[in-house]
C-alpha cells in the first residue's frame, strides 16, 4: 500500500476545455481499478455540473494519480473563452508525477497548480504547469516538518 501525496490540484482552462478533461481525461473506477460508468452530468450551454460522489477517478495515463471530488461544477464566463478555474483532491501513489501531468494539460488545453503533502516521508511537491510547460516542479523537504509545513497531517 502507497503512501499518498495529498493535495488540491487546480485546474484552468475554457469551459469547452474543462468539460473536455473531465469527461474524457478522468476515468471513474472502482475496486480493484475496474472501470465504471461516469456518474450523473448534468450540462448546458453555460453550466457543467457532474455528482462525484462516491466516485474515484482515475487520471488518464498518470502512475496512480486519483480525484475524488462530491461534485465538479462551472459555469462559462462571458463568451465562455475566458479561463475558468476548478478544484479537485488529488492523491497520487508515493508523490506527484509533474510529466504525468503535463501530458493531460497538453492533451486537453489546460494549466495546473498543485502543492502536495506527503506526511508518512514528510515532504511536500510544488508543481505548475502553464501552457503545456512544467514551470514550476520542486520537492521541499522541512527541517521541522510539524512546525513548518502548512498542512503536516495531510496525505502520508
Amino acid at each position: 500500500m502507497p503512501n499518498w501525496c495529498e493535495g488540491c490540484l487546480k485546474v484552468r482552462g475554457t469551459f469547452a476545455n474543462l468539460k473536455d478533461f473531465v469527461k474524457n481525461g478522468m476515468e471513474a473506477v472502482g475496486a480493484y481499478g475496474s472501470v465504471k460508468s461516469h456518474p450523473l452530468i448534468e450540462e448546458t450551454a453555460d453550466l457543467f455540473y457532474m455528482d462525484g460522489s462516491n466516485t474515484l477517478f482515475y487520471l488518464e495515463n498518470t502512475r496512480r494519480h486519483f480525484v475524488e471530488p462530491d461534485c465538479i461544477e462551472f459555469y462559462t464566463k462571458g463568451t465562455g473563452d475566458e479561463p475558468i478555474v476548478i478544484l479537485l483532491p488529488l492523491k497520487a501513489a508515493w508523490g506527484i508525477d509533474a510529466y504525468d501531468l503535463q501530458k493531460l494539460c497538453q492533451k486537453y488545453h489546460v494549466d495546473m497548480k498543485i502543492q502536495g503533502f506527503e506526511c508518512g516521508m514528510q515532504f511536500s511537491q510544488l508543481i505548475e504547469i502553464i501552457d503545456g510547460k512544467i514551470v514550476e516542479d520542486k520537492k521541499i523537504k522541512y527541517d521541522d516538518w510539524y512546525w513548518d509545513c502548512p498542512c503536516p497531517d495531510t496525505g502520508g
